[in-house]
């Protein structure tokens, strides 16, 4: 099975052998609902900015803040 295969089924949930806009955003979703913060189903500037922020904290291993 090649790499877009698997890609591909990853995405096509019930097998039918064809991606529905439900199967290929419900990835998608998952992912907004953890930015999404105060589960109003809009993303504030804010609610986005904390999570870049915090993925930067993250890799700034000695704390430098570079």
């Amino acid at each position: 099975m090649t790499k877009e295969q698997r890609r591909f089924d990853r995405l096509d949930r019930n097998r039918d052998g064809k991606i529905t806009r439900v199967e290929m955003l419900t990835p998608r979703v998952a992912a907004f609902r953890k930015l999404d913060t105060d589960g109003n189903n809009l993303l504030s500037f804010e609610e986005w900015a904390v999570k870049t922020s915090n993925r930067f904290k993250g890799a700034d291993g000695n704390g430098d803040g570079n």
